[in-house]
């Protein structure tokens, strides 16, 4: 009941906060995953060379390789996608406010043709009533023709009679 009460811009706002933060939320778990991926990748390629290297025949040399590179951190992981993001939010907003609009001008338009649909219908009403009064006067002109056949047609009838 006390939801009805609250201004439909304040249900709009709290149903884009409630996505933003869902969104917030689910783009951190990606990246949090992805970051362990890359860490478990770089994990997996550690050990296959230190089996590599366990592995090298004793009599030669082993070859130097580089040092092998940190997986990135979640702060440089967030700063690699960071703009992706941003463009696509852009991207959403923009999308938003052009449907905004456009929903703006359909009802624009429904009102317009709600009105001109409300003066077309007094006008026939106004129409209708005009047309009843005719109807009204020519019924009552027939019913005084009808009476004037009638005491014709008996003046007839008493002349013919006499």
């Amino acid at each position: 009941r006390w939801l009805s009460n609250i201004s439909l811009k304040y249900k709009f706002w709290a149903v884009n906060a409630v996505a933003f933060i869902t969104t917030l939320l689910l783009v951190l778990y990606a990246l949090q995953i992805e970051q362990r991926a890359r860490a478990d990748d770089a994990e997996a390629f550690h050990q296959a060379r230190q089996q590599l290297l366990a592995a090298w025949p004793g009599g030669q040399a082993a070859p130097s390789l580089p040092p092998l590179a940190a997986p990135p951190s979640f702060d440089q992981l967030l700063a690699e996608h960071a703009g992706h993001y941003a463009i696509a939010v852009f991207s959403e907003t923009d999308q938003v406010a052009t449907a905004i609009n456009e929903m703006t001008a359909t009802v624009y338009h429904i009102a317009q043709h709600a009105s001109a649909t409300r003066d077309q219908s007094q006008h026939a009403d106004t129409l209708a009533g005009s047309g009843k009064e005719v109807v009204d006067r020519v019924q009552a002109s027939i019913s005084g023709l009808s009476n004037g056949v009638q005491q014709t047609a008996s003046m007839i009838q008493r002349l013919a009679e006499d």
